[in-house]
């Protein structure tokens, strides 16, 4: 018997949702679903849907908090033209920092 089928969204504690959702729709192209800021947003692109989780969210825990920055890394399907560097190479122009 199958209990997992899929998965429904992928969580991300976030410093600044409103920020976070700039980036992730006006950055990379995802779509935003909903918002109920500062604490919550949801955005998707594909199949992909990105729960953003602020400060004092309630799905943010004391554990969560203390995350490493590993915990905070996801790996896009990049696109066949320019890939994932042309990609990150775009946003690093348009003034976005990513950890190394």
């Amino acid at each position: 018997m199958t209990l997992i089928v899929g998965f429904w969204g992928v969580r991300y504690q976030v410093k600044d949702v409103q920020r976070s959702i700039d980036f992730y729709t006006q950055t990379l192209g995802f779509n935003l679903d909903m918002q109920n800021l500062p604490a919550f947003g949801q955005v998707s692109i594909g199949g992909l849907k990105l729960i953003l989780s602020g400060p004092g969210a309630s799905g943010v825990s004391p554990t969560a908090r203390r995350s490493s920055a590993g915990a905070r890394r996801m790996e896009p399907r990049s696109p066949s033209n320019g890939g994932l560097a042309g990609a990150h190479r775009s946003a690093e122009r348009g003034g976005s920092a990513f950890q190394k």
